[in-house]
């Protein structure tokens, strides 16, 4: 007879399995309008942390994708920015095709918690129910916004995701040597108002960098990539152009580079 399995082991064996069953991924979204639905769905990341995700995807009216083998992509909030202020740019996107994760941060700080955008990841590939063969493998990008670019470029070194952009920020110094060896495509969106990431910070951070493409936005300032410039306003950084236009010329310049990708 084979030997018993000491408690302590039991319990160990107990406890993942409780963890690798995760809750039911839902069957259909909410829709949002102009065809597009979102849908909540949660996620392992290190083993143990139950992770929110936010995805954003081209629907039918029921709330059914509608795109089969789309491209996807990772969106990483900034630092002390809640995901939900870029669903504005996550519904522009799916809206033409692109479905969008939009994971959780842990105190809306993504450099905590880095392995929930690789999570998230993972969560567009495999494709749990409704999401079965929305999203194609392969075509998988990571995008992030200010200090959520730092971390964008950190998954983008774990090679597995097709592509980076950084959005009014960019990598971090000690990444930028492995991230221009890796020669994957990379973008970078910078607004010429910018007082946060203020544009000369920017093309000195990216100089070391390539192959990179760099869009220079006229007139559009940090926070103007979240769903409100309120707060470049009240720090006496004004816009120079309206948040529509702003949104517009975004969505476009980050579409124009997923939509590129082999």
């Amino acid at each position: 007879m084979g030997r018993a399995v000491p408690r302590r082991l039991r319990f160990v064996f107990g406890a993942l399995a409780l963890v690798a069953c995760g809750p039911a991924a839902p069957t259909r979204g909410t829709v949002l309008g102009d065809g597009v639905a979102e849908a909540w769905f949660e996620v392992r990341a290190n083993a143990t942390d139950l992770v929110p995700v936010r995805v954003v995807f081209p629907s039918d009216e029921a709330g059914v994708p509608r795109a089969r083998a789309a491209r996807g992509l990772v969106f990483i909030q900034g630092g002390l920015v809640a995901e939900g202020r870029y669903v504005w740019l996550a519904r522009a996107l799916a809206a033409r095709g692109v479905v969008v994760a939009l994971p959780r941060h842990v105190a809306d700080l993504a450099i905590l918690s880095a392995e929930n955008g690789r999570a998230a990841g993972g969560l567009l590939r495999d494709g749990p129910g409704l999401l079965a063969g929305a999203v194609h493998p392969e075509h998988v990008a990571v995008a992030g916004h200010s200090l959520g670019a730092v971390v964008a470029g950190k998954l983008m070194l774990g090679a597995d995701f097709t592509s980076v952009s950084y959005l009014a920020g960019y990598p971090e110094a000690s990444d930028v040597a492995a991230l221009s060896a890796q020669r994957g495509p990379a973008l970078a969106i910078a607004g010429t108002a910018d007082c946060t990431a203020k544009l000369p910070d920017v093309r000195g951070s990216l100089s070391g960098l390539g192959p990179l493409r760099l869009i220079e936005l006229e007139g559009v300032t940090h926070y103007q990539f979240t769903d409100s410039d309120a707060q470049d306003v009240s720090s006496g950084c004004v816009p120079g152009v309206a948040l529509d236009t702003a949104h517009r010329l975004i969505a476009d310049a980050l579409f124009d580079f997923i939509g590129a990708r082999p």
